[in-house]
């Protein structure tokens, strides 16, 4: 496999010429679709690493499949973007709001009872909370960030050693 830098290089000299186009060849298109519908766990650094150095129609066509990835390729994304961006920031912020859907869904199918699924549902309203503030969401960045100091304070009533450091990075996050 190539590496992430390798995979930037080959993307932006496959789609750059062509994704900054607003008039894609079908040819492009169908090409684009198929990359951000395959394995995009592997491919996410990469993606994003190009669409940060020339937006255009791959972000736009990673906006239009977002509602169709899975799990694991949603988490690629999240992880791959940086935390502040203007080229991607209304994909991160589906992404996000995404994984916090997912993991309410989670957390209902354990029945409630599992540390491990809270931790994810907190750890997603984190990410939600500053993907909404950077959107200059303040009220609903907040109420996010309210909800994972909340979930965390449960958490480290039952594992104190485990949880406390999230808290804290919560009550931080809940300052700014």
């Amino acid at each position: 496999f190539f590496s992430s830098r390798r995979r930037h290089t080959r993307l932006q000299g496959d789609w750059s010429s062509d994704v900054c186009s607003s008039d894609l060849s079908a040819r492009a298109r169908r090409g684009l679709d198929r990359l951000v519908a395959g394995p995009l766990e592997r491919w996410a650094p990469a993606v994003v690493a190009v669409i940060v150095d020339t937006p255009g129609a791959l972000r736009d066509c990673l906006a239009e499949h977002v509602d169709q990835m899975d799990g694991p390729a949603l988490q690629a994304l999240d992880a791959a973007f940086p935390l502040q961006t203007l080229a991607l920031d209304a994909v991160a912020l589906r992404v996000a709001q995404r994984l916090v859907d997912a993991a309410r869904e989670a957390l209902a199918a354990a029945g409630g009872d599992d540390l491990e699924a809270h931790a994810q549902l907190a750890g997603c309203c984190v990410n939600l909370g500053i993907r909404l503030a950077a959107m200059g969401q303040r009220e609903a960045a907040l109420a996010a960030t309210e909800e994972s100091v909340q979930i965390y304070r449960r958490l480290v009533d039952s594992k104190p050693e485990v949880f406390e450091a999230d808290l804290a990075t919560g009550l931080n996050n809940l300052g700014n």
